[in-house]
């Protein structure tokens, strides 16, 4: 990984600067192909440099007591070391080129390499695991600085996802440490349920109730939930599954139904390895629980039309497949998002 002698990364690497020059890719597809694989590229590379910025930052405020942060960070050193080819350049780099030598060949349409859509999200999850991988060694030094739990052989397991805790991301912004507490470190209990069940919390964080559901769906009365509550319920529907069909799925219709009709504060929903937030902004929400499911029907329908013609292109592939599946809500609510100004995130856990 490039090591100095403090164990960091060497500057030069950590910016992530790739360039076309670097992709070794044939002088045919050099020419065919430089301008949208150099967007690629653009695209790579801020991300890489932006999420290192935002990693960097969580990372320096986490001190020897912050117990639930120091057992992700652990986990976060554990899944690279198991992992030696996730998150490297080469990873990267010889998905540039099979894309590029696939539409050569003809088994994928040229518009396969312009940027947005679902090749936007690939990219962006390349490097996003690019920016973890950069910083394992300034984790690990952050980790040995403070004492936390090191030891000669690496990292102390602390089991996989099990934990009672929980730990604050891009989903917990604006949280308490009693909110992470209580709020995740209930979904940390329930996200591996295989029946739905809704958590009401108030606004500090407090727990005010629980209903349990049958399966993927739970029922409950929207007048006993109180207005500015924060909800959060699991999506069983992706245990069992493998690969990328782990992450499961983003908030449904009904989601965002329900949370407009009792004037939620926040939203939120966990599968066995994500987190998903919406959190209504100061004004409210912005829009009725109608014109809500009429507007999510809308972006269902524009982002089906997208995925379709995206695998149309590249042959129905079934690792294609199995991305267009898993994004598909997530491109739905980041449309919705824009459109009424909610604050959406994300999280891997």
């Amino acid at each position: 990984m490039g090591r100095n002698a403090n164990g960091l990364l060497k500057s030069n690497t950590d910016k992530g600067d790739l360039t076309v020059g670097q992709l070794g890719l044939h002088p045919k597809a050099i020419k065919m192909f430089e301008n949208p694989i150099s967007s690629w590229l653009w695209e790579y590379n801020d991300k890489v440099s932006n999420t290192l910025s935002e990693f960097r930052s969580q990372l320096a405020k986490v001190t020897k007591h912050d117990t639930k942060e120091i057992s992700a960070l652990k986990r976060v050193v554990e899944h690279f070391k198991a992992n030696r080819e996730q998150g490297t350049e080469k990873e990267f780099v010889d998905y540039v080129r099979r894309s590029a030598n696939s539409v050569i060949l003809g088994r994928y349409k040229e518009r396969l390499l312009h940027q947005g859509g679902i090749a936007s999200d690939i990219v962006e999850s390349y490097a996003v695991q690019r920016a973890k991988r950069i910083l394992v060694p300034q984790i690990v030094k952050h980790l040995k600085k403070s004492t936390m739990g090191w030891n000669s052989g690496g990292i102390t397991s602390s089991g996989k996802g099990g934990s009672s805790g929980g730990s604050k991301g891009a989903t917990e912004k604006g949280y308490t440490a009693k909110m992470v507490k209580n709020i995740v470190g209930m979904e940390q209990k329930y996200r591996r349920n295989k029946d739905e069940t809704l958590h009401v919390f108030n606004s500090k964080g407090d727990i005010v109730s629980s209903i349990g559901g049958k399966g993927a769906q739970v029922v409950f009365d929207p007048k006993k939930i109180p207005a500015n509550s924060i909800l959060t319920h699991n999506h069983p529907r992706s245990l069992g599954e493998s690969g990328i069909r782990r992450i499961g799925n983003s908030f449904s219709s009904d989601d965002i139904r329900s949370a407009i009709k009792v004037n939620a504060k926040e939203m939120r929903a966990v599968t066995p390895t994500y987190t998903f937030s919406i959190k209504r902004p100061k004004g409210g929400w912005g829009v009725s629980a109608d014109e809500a499911t009429k507007a999510f029907a809308y972006a269902n329908r524009t982002v089906s039309k997208q995925g379709h013609n995206y695998l149309n292109q590249t042959k129905w592939n079934e690792s294609n497949i199995a991305r267009a599946e898993v994004t598909h809500f997530h491109k739905v609510m980041k449309m919705l998002a824009k459109k009424y100004g909610w604050d959406y995130s994300k999280k891997n856990n």
